[in-house]
């Protein structure tokens, strides 16, 4: 079976008249391009290694672990934080800020951390007993990306490497253990009904049957369908993630309790719009599309029928209909539960300061903030939100020279 590279996915493409861009971060979004990932010489690079530990040695700077926040302390009387509550070691804390409280605890966290600390929609606090600090739309706009994934059979399978091969070639800056999980093109779309040049569906091409190994712990499925999953030979697929960018579908973070220990109620809302479904259809297409061109046919891969969608005719709409209600899960890429924009926003939290409504001394710096869905990956914008964030606050409190705004 010829191995599915760049130059055999590009030639696909080129087919059905989908161009190669160079770099989809540039201002041509829509086409194929080989995918891209957040590594440096061969490792990832993540907000830890960035930025978190290049400070350790600061003498401004001291990190706790395993301690987690469970209420922001705010003077009722003038609306204003001056610290957070917080636990470790079974042990009640307190710690207080000079200057203002920062919340960075993500677009799950931060909208259940504020709600238990009395700022959120007010219905909602009155359920758990909760005191009223300010009452703002707190988890009403969460939105983010839906998946989809169609699987295919292949005719081989995939050579694994032992481990000590593997990290050695790890070492080296080289082989599987430095790749972006072997996903090898991303393409950007517009589906027939979008009018803007911002692409709405993105697909992603894996040849590795090692990642699709992966899927079902990803997942959630219900029984009928894990049973489906449990019967598939993951060492003799590949897959292809089909991902709807900016779903009109909108959901919602509620508490479970006030107890800061029980994982709050995460709704995304998913398919709540019809026009989602439809836009994860058309990309249902566009795979079809791709894999029935002369190149990708020479790979030989057979689509994956799903049995638990049998009493709908094969490849009809109504089969992929039933499909992508059993199968398409959230993205993990998500945002807006604490939603920037002006005070007379219904839905607004923070304003373009990242500051709360109504609450001094108490800044949200997370993805939570961003009052929209993106098209790439979100991970960059969280980094770029707090550097925004930093500049702003450092230029509030007096620091104008050009070294300390760098």
């Amino acid at each position: 079976m010829p191995k599915l590279d760049l130059t055999i996915t590009y030639d696909g493409y080129k087919e059905i008249g989908v161009d190669t861009i160079e770099d989809y971060n540039a201002e041509q979004q829509i086409g194929v391009s080989e995918i891209q990932g957040l590594t440096n010489f061969g490792q990832k690079v993540s907000g830890s290694t960035a930025y978190v530990r290049p400070t350790f040695t600061r003498l401004n700077y001291n990190l706790t672990l395993k301690a987690f926040v469970t209420k922001i302390l705010t003077n009722q009387s003038t609306k204003t934080a001056y610290g957070v509550e917080f636990v470790k070691d079974r042990i009640t804390y307190q710690a207080t800020a000079r200057k203002e409280v920062i919340i960075s605890a993500g677009v799950i966290n931060t909208p259940q951390l504020l709600m238990l600390s009395g700022i959120g929609p007010s219905n909602e606090l009155a359920k758990h007993n909760i005191p009223v600090v300010a009452n703002l739309p707190v988890g009403r706009m969460f939105r983010g990306n839906v998946f989809f994934s169609l699987f295919f059979s292949v005719n081989i399978t995939a050579p694994f490497d032992t481990l000590e091969g593997a990290v050695n070639k790890f070492l080296k800056g080289q082989g599987v253990l430095t790749s972006f999980h072997n996903g090898v093109t991303v393409s950007f779309h517009n589906t027939k009904n979008n009018r803007s040049s911002i692409p709405n569906l993105s697909l992603i091409y894996y040849n590795s049957t090692t990642i699709a190994e992966r899927i079902p712990s990803l997942t959630n499925y219900t029984p009928e369908v894990q049973k489906f999953v449990d019967k598939l030979n993951f060492s003799r697929l590949v897959f292809t993630q089909i991902s709807l960018l900016h779903p009109q579908s909108i959901g919602n973070i509620t508490l479970k309790s006030n107890n800061p220990s029980d994982f709050p109620n995460i709704n995304l809302g998913i398919f709540d719009k019809d026009a989602d479904i439809e836009i994860l259809y058309e990309g249902i297409q566009k795979v079809k599309e791709i894999r029935n061109t002369k190149t990708i046919k020479m790979l030989n891969h057979s689509l994956i029928k799903y049995d638990f969608c049998d009493e709908y005719e094969y490849d009809s709409k109504d089969y992929w209909y039933c499909a992508l209600k059993h199968l398409a899960k959230p993205g993990f890429q998500w945002a807006g539960s604490t939603k920037m924009g002006p005070i007379d926003d219904p839905y607004a939290v923070v304003d373009y300061k990242l500051r709360v409504h109504g609450i001094k001394k108490l800044r949200i710096v997370d993805l939570s903030a961003m009052p929209v869905t993106l098209s790439g990956n979100y991970n960059p914008s969280a980094f770029m939100i707090g550097e925004k964030a930093a500049d702003m606050i450092k230029k509030e409190y007096g620091c104008v020279r050009k070294d300390c705004l760098s």
